[in-house]
């Protein structure tokens, strides 16, 4: 246990804020909750931190922490809100529009119904004509 200690000591050093790192050793990774800087002998300084990385990589990405799933269940759930809002305001304005034709074509045929019924046309006529227009 001493020896672990002794040679952890010799390998990995603190260098706390305004102090000067060791002559023959190189940043490693920051400990922000001490605001220490963690060094290593050089060519051990690049290992360690890549290897720091890997790790804390595959614990991101093996076990996802929660706010992440928090915010992937936010963003679902905007994107179903959007949709839903989209698909009603297309609903919507839709349905403007087919009554807005509806009301169009409605007083067309009124319009036309009510002209030949001022010049004089009967009623009979009126339907005949409509329909021969409308199967041809």
């Amino acid at each position: 246990m001493k020896l672990k200690v002794e040679i952890s000591h010799y390998v990995l050093r603190k260098v706390g804020e305004a102090e000067a790192i060791p002559r023959g050793y190189g940043f490693a990774w920051q400990n922000p909750v001490r605001d220490t800087l963690i060094v290593m002998p050089i060519p051990l300084n690049l290992i360690a931190s890549f290897a720091r990385l890997v790790y804390f990589w595959l614990m991101r990405a093996f076990y996802p922490i929660k706010i992440d799933k928090l915010i992937n269940e936010a963003k679902a759930e905007a994107q179903r809100e959007g949709y839903r809002w989209g698909y009603s305001e297309g609903e919507r304005k839709g349905e403007e529009k087919g009554r807005e034709l509806a009301l169009n074509q409605f007083r067309s045929v009124f319009d036309t119904t009510l002209d030949a019924l001022k010049s004089g046309v009967g009623d009979k006529e009126v339907l005949t004509d409509e329909a021969d227009t409308d199967n041809g």
